[in-house]
């Protein structure tokens, strides 16, 4: 089980953050890095060296037989910066109209690549990210289409959880397997 990175986006506008919601997510309430870099959906699509083409090339990369043609490990620590695609536990509460925010989770660390990416598409937003129990913590912004970063600066309440930037999360010993997305192969 990895060590959680909680996540927040958060846009500086009302105006864009509604914009950020329908021109990429296409009006989806379920947050994905897929909205600023999809996946390859063919070989076709896909550099090389993310192409699986055989069962020994599937056991190097580590992953099992029905994987499929694609590495998806790798190219997803390559072009997101992380393992997964952001976590979403509770889709209720993951957009927060009132602050004009996004919050989800990724394992081990924050997706720094979609947070470049969005930033070099000239979208304007802050973020914050804590992996749980206080282990790390930073965050950024946009600005001229680079991302300025920040690491351990970002006051944290007892369970790690950044004190304003996210809403409640659930505590370290409640289980994530619950609201775990099924179709993630491990």
């Amino acid at each position: 089980m990895p060590n959680w990175c909680y996540n927040t986006i958060t846009f500086p506008t009302k105006k864009a953050y509604t914009d950020f919601i329908e021109q990429y997510g296409k009006g989806s309430r379920k947050f994905s890095y897929q909205w600023i870099i999809p996946e390859p959906k063919s070989p076709e699509e896909c550099e090389e060296k993310y192409i699986l083409h055989n069962d020994e090339e599937r056991k190097a990369a580590y992953l099992a037989k029905d994987t499929g043609w694609f590495n998806w490990y790798d190219w997803h620590w390559d072009k997101w910066g992380c393992k997964w695609d952001a976590i979403i536990h509770d889709e209720d509460n993951c957009f927060d109209d009132e602050k004009f925010s996004i919050c989800f989770d990724s394992p081990w660390s924050e997706p720094i690549k979609v947070y470049e990416k969005m930033a070099e598409l000239g979208i304007e937003f802050s973020y914050t990210w804590v992996i749980e129990g206080d282990q790390a913590s930073g965050g950024g912004k946009a600005e001229n289409g680079k991302l300025i970063q920040w690491e351990d600066e970002i006051e944290c309440n007892d369970n790690g959880v950044p004190n304003e930037e996210m809403p409640e999360l659930p505590s370290y010993n409640e289980s994530y397997s619950d609201n775990f997305p099924s179709d993630i192969p491990f």
